[in-house]
């Protein structure tokens, strides 16, 4: 199985130059952001998955209550009409 088989030859070059770019920035930086960096990542990640669960809980529970009223069913079209044109 290729990683990534649409880019074919590029995909094998790439990684190697990715992973070793990595490991000389890595020897490059001081040991406080090296020891900050990967809290500063798990942050982000954290964020990331706190706002998307905000918002997959938040459809689930628009989807309970259209369940819950009943009013709306699968292949119901709504019209909203303009007013002022």
């Amino acid at each position: 199985m290729k990683l990534l088989p649409q880019f074919g030859d590029l995909a094998a070059r790439f990684w190697p130059l990715l992973a070793t770019s990595v490991m000389v920035l890595a020897l490059l930086v001081s040991e406080t952001l090296r020891t900050q960096l990967p809290s500063l990542i798990g942050i982000k990640l954290s964020a990331e998955m706190s706002l998307s669960a905000t918002i997959f809980i938040g459809n689930i529970m628009a989807g309970v209550m259209l369940l819950a009223i009943r009013r709306a069913r699968t292949g119901t079209t709504h019209t909203l009409a303009v007013s002022g044109e």
